[in-house]
């Protein structure tokens, strides 16, 4: 794994979608792509990535690299999984209506069998969003390098992050700013017990707003 490049992919399949995305996008991928764990080790992370319907702009269509909120911890829990990304598609659709293609990490952690999801880890989650941009582009010949990072509740905190490092960790792309929403920045030891107790747990469709 080490000698893949961050946002290099290991995988691609078509994903299904609700009829709200489908009306919007020309495709719709979920992707597995390289990134770097807490310590810096490389790893797997899943995404999805949707491209918008009709003739791309001239340098690719802008794309947005959105975070969900809290799901869980288990892979279940990914949104990638899920055709209607977590009650997220219709904020999907918009994006896309807008003129954004749309790339959505997984976070680390989530998405893969046997693993643990990383709770605001606010710069390994950061770069599972910056490396998503990345690995889009790996992807589609249509997207373009202008970015953006928005994301809602616990990834409001690593769209910061993403801000904080986007030209140091891919100068290549041409960051553009954060759009954070209602930002997730810490937890009560009950709340992080709560979360490791789930572990053994598939969760599905356990989300948090």
């Amino acid at each position: 794994m080490k000698a893949t490049p961050v946002g290099g992919v290991f995988a691609v399949e078509p994903m299904p979608v609700t009829e709200v995305v489908r009306e919007a996008s020309s495709q719709a991928w979920r992707i597995m792509y390289r990134s770097d764990g807490v310590h810096g080790t490389p790893i797997a992370v899943t995404g999805y990535l949707v491209v918008p319907r009709g003739a791309r702009p001239e340098g690719g269509w802008p794309i947005i690299a959105w975070g969900h909120g809290t799901t869980g911890v288990g892979p279940d829990c990914a949104l990638s999984r899920q055709p209607e990304l977590g009650g997220y598609d219709s904020i999907i659709a918009r994006f896309l209506r807008d003129g954004y293609a749309v790339v959505a990490t997984d976070y680390a952690g989530l998405g893969l069998p046997g693993q643990l999801h990383n709770f605001l880890q606010k710069y390994t989650l950061a770069r599972s969003m910056i490396d998503s941009v990345l690995a889009a582009r790996n992807v589609s010949s249509e997207v373009g390098r202008q970015w953006f990072a928005a994301g809602h509740s616990e990834d409001g905190l690593p769209a910061l992050g993403a801000g904080e490092i986007a030209t140091r960790r891919a100068p290549q792309l041409q960051f553009q700013g954060v759009v954070p929403v209602a930002i997730g920045g810490g937890s009560s030891p009950a709340w992080i017990d709560a979360m490791l107790i789930a572990r053994s747990e598939s969760c599905p469709r356990c989300h948090h707003r």
